[in-house]
C-alpha cells in the first residue's frame, strides 16, 4: 500500500517554535463562577441553567436531535474527604434504576478529568418507550458531586459520545493551572496538551514534553495519495511494518478502530525494547492515526515502561482531545 512506502514515523524531535490556542475558537466556553468551573462545549448546543443564571447548580446542554450533555450536582456531607475513585458503582446503579426502572449497567471505569479522579459509568435507560444510553461522569469536590451526563437514543448514541469526548476532556475546576493549548491554523486542528508539559514545534512537528522525559508529538503529511481516504482505510499490518523499518526492536501490542472528532481513527500500542550503552531500556508507543482532507495525521505519546503507568491516562485524554477546526 502507499502507506508503508510514503509514512515516516517519528520517535522524538525536539524544535521551538510555540503555538497558542483557544477551545473556544471553534467551541463556546462556559464558566460556572458558583461551582468554579468551566469546560469547552460544541457551539451548536443550546444552554441554560437551572434553577437561574443566578444560581446555576446545573447545567443542561441540547443539540436540536435531542441529544443532550449535563452537569448535574449533588451535595452530600458523607462526600467530605472521599475522592470519586472512592465511589460504588452499585450504588449508582440503584440510584439509577430508581430514576429509570429495568436500567442495566453496560460499563464502568475509573478515569482522570482535569486533573481529578473520576468514575464513569454507562447505562442502559428506557424513556417513554424507546431505548436510550446515558453516560455519566462523577467527580467529588468536597461534599459536592458533580456528575457529567451525555444522553442520546441508541442508535445515535455513539456518534454523539464520540462528538462529547474531547469537550467533556476541557472539564477543568477554575482554581488550577489553565491546560496547555495548541491550535495549527495550518493543519486545522487544536488539541488540548497536559498542565505543565513545554510545547515547542515547527509547522509539520508539534511536541510537547513533561519533565519525566514522556512526550507527545503530532506530525502532518499531506499528499493527493490520501485523497477520498479515511482511517479506516489503513492497515494495522503498514503501520506496524513502517515503524519497524526504524525501530527494529518494536512490537505491536495492540490495536483499535475508533473515532476521534466523529473522524475514523486507527490506534494502536507499541512495546519498544532497546540497549543502550549495554542497559535496556524499554518504552510503551502510542499511535493515533487519522486522514482527513488528504492529510495524514500521526499522533504519538511515548513514555517509559516504568512511568507509562503514571501517565497513560493524561496522555490518551490529551490525544483524543484533537479537535478539528473547518
Amino acid at each position: 500500500m502507499i502507506f508503508s512506502k510514503k509514512l515516516f514515523i517519528f520517535v522524538l524531535v525536539f524544535s521551538s517554535v510555540a503555538f497558542d490556542l483557544s477551545f473556544a475558537q471553534y467551541g463556546q466556553s462556559y464558566r460556572n463562577s458558583k461551582y468554579g468551573y468551566s469546560l469547552v462545549l460544541p457551539k451548536e448546543m443550546e444552554i441554560s441553567e437551572e434553577p437561574s443564571k443566578i444560581s446555576p447548580d446545573n447545567v443542561l446542554c441540547q443539540f436540536v436531535d435531542g441529544s443532550s450533555f449535563s452537569i448535574l450536582t449533588a451535595k452530600n456531607a458523607k462526600l467530605k474527604g472521599k475522592t470519586a475513585d472512592q465511589l460504588d458503582i452499585n450504588d449508582i446503579l440503584k440510584s439509577m434504576q430508581s430514576t429509570y426502572t429495568g436500567a442495566l449497567l453496560i460499563e464502568n471505569d475509573y478515569t482522570n478529568i482535569g486533573g481529578d479522579p473520576a468514575l464513569q459509568g454507562k447505562f442502559a435507560v428506557v424513556i417513554e418507550k424507546k431505548d436510550f444510553i446515558i453516560s455519566q461522569f462523577y467527580i467529588v469536590r468536597g461534599e459536592t458531586l458533580f456528575i457529567l451526563q451525555s444522553l442520546a437514543k441508541k442508535d445515535a448514541f455513539d456518534d454523539f459520545e464520540n462528538i462529547m469526548q474531547g469537550f467533556i476532556l476541557t472539564f477543568a475546576f477554575t482554581d488550577k493551572q489553565e491546560s496547555n493549548f495548541f491550535k495549527s491554523e495550518q493543519y486545522e486542528f487544536g488539541i488540548n496538551f497536559p498542565e505543565g508539559w513545554k510545547i515547542s514545534g515547527t509547522g509539520d512537528i508539534i511536541e510537547a514534553n513533561a519533565p519525566d522525559g514522556s512526550g507527545i508529538l503530532i506530525e502532518v503529511y499531506k499528499s493527493g495519495d490520501y485523497s477520498g481516504l479515511t482511517a479506516n482505510d489503513l492497515s494495522i499490518e503498514d503501520m506496524y511494518g513502517a515503524i519497524k523499518q526504524r525501530l527494529k526492536t518494536v512490537n505491536l501490542i495492540g490495536n483499535r478502530n475508533i473515532r476521534l472528532d466523529n473522524v475514523p481513527a486507527l490506534s494502536a500500542r507499541y512495546f519498544w525494547r532497546q540497549t543502550i550503552g549495554g542497559k535496556e531500556i524499554c518504552n510503551v508507543i502510542m499511535h493515533y492515526y487519522i486522514i482527513r482532507n488528504s492529510k495524514l495525521y500521526i499522533l504519538q505519546g511515548m513514555a517509559r515502561d516504568t512511568q507509562f503507568p503514571a501517565v497513560e491516562e493524561k496522555m490518551k485524554a490529551s490525544l483524543e482531545s484533537i479537535r478539528f477546526l473547518k
